[in-house]
């Protein structure tokens, strides 16, 4: 996940739960996700795709440059020229428990 996410995630669970819980939270969070940095090259590249939402490309550019297998997001639909695989935060909690099971 891009660095952006961390802050915005950070922003929204610390409105339901204390620091420490948020905090916690994004340990665990890192137990299945690396940090990607954003570039200059990445904001340019997401000006680019001309897409409605910047935040949105700019995670597409992210993932595109670090060769990701998904985008993993609730607004698929934001998402549809996106050449990396978009995918539900349920699709990925089921590939990752099928992937355990595989192991």
């Amino acid at each position: 996940m891009s660095v952006t996410t961390v802050t915005d995630t950070m922003y929204v669970l610390r409105k339901y739960t204390s620091r420490n819980e948020t905090e916690n939270a994004i340990k665990t969070l890192f137990l299945f996700v690396g940090i990607i940095c954003v570039t200059k090259s990445d904001i340019l590249t997401a000006f680019g795709y001309g897409w409605k939402d910047f935040e949105d490309s700019l995670q597409a550019a992210c993932a595109v440059r670090n060769k990701l297998d998904y985008i993993v997001t609730r607004n698929v639909k934001d998402f549809e020229t996106s050449v990396v695989s978009v995918i539900t935060p349920d699709d990925m909690l089921n590939l990752l428990r099928r992937q355990k099971f595989q192991s």
